[in-house]
């Protein structure tokens, strides 16, 4: 009877490969069945759960009341690729689910990944899916194939309840959000079938990306229909700080006229690295947006060069903004 009462359940570091499939198999149901449990971190540090896990997974997953879900530094390496198709079909297909939370492991020597099958069938199943809320922290998919990124991306697009996601760094040593490319660009494709209302970047590096990642970002950010509440702030950690190209300000300063932006936050972050033009651009983004009424901008670690303010008190005249906060 006391299982009939468990609400939350990690399951960390898990090695079944010397037990009988049917092991797996029924960790899973005990999982799926559990009449109250609405929290799920699934958390793998140096193990192995076999494919009948995750199949099963997917299987039972009509029959769950899980509301939130982590999943933590995963490595299906070693897996089917079924595997990685079940857990993105258990995620989509979980009728309560709500919250989500993709991220890489806070150790130092096992990494989140996932097939290019997980991203596929994640984008393939999301109009089944009635999650509001998701964050994607220390993603890396460079040793996955290009249209793994390009499918996360549509996922995120194609969510029909979706209102609030975030976009983080990693907090390990040594370990970054690294999204491709083309990732950025199918955001920017898939933004106006989007109704994400709040959106939080968070240590985003993008000096290795194209510059034409950094513009996608940009125009993805201010095509967003629903978007009132942004916002941009410098990563938790200690060994790399937020940095996104020039071709991001630009874009964003030709973009605002487009956007519904009522709130935003900027915090912590430096432009010592860009051009000049960049904090001038920054600026005119702030007062040209036409819904803008509530902007913050804080920490002691913020640098914004001396154009960013002059630019401010040029276009001070163009800004609707009644609460600020410096």
């Amino acid at each position: 009877m006391a299982s009939q009462q468990i609400g939350k359940v990690c399951i960390e570091s898990f090695d079944l490969r010397g037990n009988d499939p049917t092991a797996s198999r029924d960790l899973a149901r005990f999982l799926c069945f559990l009449p109250c449990l609405t929290d799920l971190t699934i958390k793998e540090m140096n193990p192995y759960l076999p494919d009948d896990f995750y199949h099963e997974l997917a299987d039972k997953s009509s029959s769950s009341k899980i509301g939130k879900v982590c999943i933590e530094g995963c490595d299906l390496r070693e897996n089917d690729p079924t595997a990685s198709r079940d857990l993105a079909r258990f995620l989509c297909l979980l009728p309560c689910l709500t919250d989500l939370t993709i991220k890489d492991s806070d150790g130092q020597y096992v990494n989140l990944y996932l097939l290019d099958d997980f991203y596929h069938e994640l984008a393939r199943q999301a109009s089944s899916s009635k999650i509001e809320k998701m964050c994607i922290q220390g993603c890396d998919l460079r040793e996955n194939d290009r249209t793994a990124s390009r499918d996360l991306a549509r996922f995120l697009g194609l969510l029909p309840c979706l209102i609030d996601l975030m976009i983080k760094d990693s907090d390990g040593y040594n370990k970054h959000l690294t999204l491709l490319d083309d990732f950025y660009h199918e955001l920017a494709r898939q933004a106006s079938s989007s109704k994400i209302e709040k959106m939080c970047i968070q240590g985003c590096y993008l000096r290795e990306n194209d510059p034409t990642a950094s513009r996608d970002l940009a125009r993805f950010l201010c095509f967003l229909p629903c978007l009132t509440d942004l916002t941009i702030e410098n990563s938790d950690g200690q060994y790399r700080n937020l940095l996104l190209l020039d071709d991001f300000y630009h874009e964003l300063a030709r973009q605002a006229s487009s956007s519904k932006i009522g709130k935003v936050c900027i915090e912590g972050w430096s432009l010592r690295e860009n051009d000049p033009t960049s904090s001038r651009d920054l600026a005119r983004f702030l007062c040209f947006l036409p819904c803008l009424t509530d902007l913050t901008i804080k920490d002691m670690k913020l640098f914004l060069p001396d154009d960013f303010y002059h630019e401010l008190a040029d276009k001070s005249s163009s800004s609707k903004v009644i609460y600020k906060v410096f």
